[in-house]
């Protein structure tokens, strides 16, 4: 997926008001500062893709309830991840985390993170 039709994915999503967005293997290997915009979203699908950070801007989707970042390169996570309040699964599987940051202790809700 090229970035002209990300971009028009989130257009859409945003317009629609919408809750939940996949972006599953498109071969992303960033992430638009648009996507941020997105407050709405609860859940957030980025599995299979070749993204080897995430933005610490994660932090303005504040009503994410499912993160989906399974099968990246993603070798580490932003402390900002520990701002999603409302977050109850977090899919992490498939990449090099050496570690994951403390402030994920500071998720209350957060059920299961595989």
């Amino acid at each position: 997926m090229n970035n002209k039709e990300l971009l028009n994915i989130i257009k859409k999503t945003a317009k629609r008001k919408a809750t939940v967005l996949h972006l599953f293997n498109e071969g992303l290997t960033a992430l638009p500062p648009e996507l941020f915009k997105l407050s709405q979203l609860e859940e957030l699908g980025l599995s299979g893709n070749q993204l080897t950070t995430i933005p610490p801007a994660i932090a303005k989707l504040s009503k994410l309830k499912v993160l989906y970042l399974s099968n990246n390169q993603l070798t580490a996570l932003p402390p900002a991840i520990g701002k999603l309040s409302h977050l109850k699964l977090l899919y992490l599987s498939g990449n090099q985390l050496a570690a994951l940051p403390p402030q994920l202790s500071k998720l209350s809700r957060l059920e299961a993170s595989i």
